[in-house]
């Protein structure tokens, strides 16, 4: 019998350990649930920081495109005002030299 009583006594106490651990368990399950919330909700800011950044960069940079391609019409129009005025030049020279030679 007295096998029976501390067999018993024995198995309360690891029931009772058992349940400890479960406790302990479920506090750290608790805290890890906590951490992966603030884990997700920080990767949710900095995700949101990115896309901010990046499209501030895109913002940037189709700016920029659309300087250059402000420049490059602006310097298009000064090229063919100068190869207009050159035709021009080369047609009136062309004409002077006829008219010397008919002058004699």
């Amino acid at each position: 019998m007295a096998d029976d009583s501390l067999t018993t006594r024995v198995l309360i106490e690891i029931r009772d350990e058992i349940r400890q651990t479960n406790a302990r368990i479920d506090q750290t399950n608790a805290r890890l649930d906590r951490s992966t919330t603030r884990l997700e909700s920080a990767i949710e800011r900095l995700r949101d920081e990115v896309k901010g950044e990046f499209l501030e960069l895109e913002v940037r940079q189709s700016t920029r495109v659309m300087q250059q391609s402000a420049i490059l019409l602006d310097l298009r129009a000064v090229f063919a005002d100068r190869f207009e005025l050159r035709e021009r030049i080369e047609r009136r020279e062309q004409e002077i030299a006829e008219l010397r030679k008919a002058r004699g």
